[in-house]
């Protein structure tokens, strides 16, 4: 029966290598977040200008609803 040896450069490597792929993983979720969290505000007014241009042209049609046309 043979026993199995380990070296310590190789408990090293192993984690070193889990713990860059916990890091890894990390930034890759965080720069996610900081992508939606840069996108926010441009969607916040592009629905303020959705809604700006809904109500121009509910006036637009309620005008016209009011002539009879």
């Amino acid at each position: 029966m043979e026993s199995l040896t380990i070296n310590w450069w190789q408990m090293i490597l192993i984690f070193l290598g889990i713990f860059g792929y916990f890091f890894v993983s990390l930034l890759t979720h965080e720069r996610r977040l900081t992508a939606l969290e840069t996108q926010v505000p441009m969607i916040r007014e592009d629905i303020s200008e959705i809604k700006a241009s809904i109500k121009d042209i509910d006036n637009k049609i309620t005008a016209l609803i009011e002539r009879g046309c």
